[in-house]
């Protein structure tokens, strides 16, 4: 039985694999919020680039991102408990190595600019939509 793998279940066997090195018992729950975080962080970023452009409210709040996070955990959470394990990706993978190590490859760079790149969206965005703090001027 060869199941379709997705991007994002590429994701998700990079993070198994990541965490299984480190971890003994919760590599898998690790991974689901690992992939989730990714995911998450993409469309805030295109949430709050839409907020910046159109001029509406939707994050009114750091909390509101929550809202977004939860649900993208649970659905994670129920496809790779019910319907996806780690091992069908794996066997999936295992069929072409090269494409595999590139696959790999790529699912890293996704989480790690998906992680960074958010990261440095927000802070470059938040710079740019505050005022330097009172004490800004007193170590110039």
């Amino acid at each position: 039985m060869d199941k379709k793998v997705y991007f994002i279940d590429i994701v998700y066997y990079t993070c198994y694999k990541i965490y299984n090195r480190y971890e003994k018992d919760l590599n898998e729950f690790s991974a689901q919020v690992l992939t989730s975080l990714c995911v998450s962080c993409n469309i805030i970023v295109i949430l709050i680039s839409i907020q910046e452009i159109y001029k509406i409210s939707i994050f009114e709040s750091k909390w509101n991102g929550l809202f977004v996070l939860i649900p993208i955990l649970l659905i994670n959470f129920i496809r790779y408990n019910k319907f996806v394990n780690v091992i069908q990706i794996g066997d999936a993978l295992n069929h072409d190595r090269s494409k595999k190590k590139r696959l790999i490859v790529l699912s890293l760079l996704y989480i790690i600019i998906s992680i960074f790149g958010f990261l440095i969206f927000v802070i470059i965005l938040g710079e740019l939509n505050n005022p330097p703090p009172f004490w800004g001027n007193w170590f110039s």
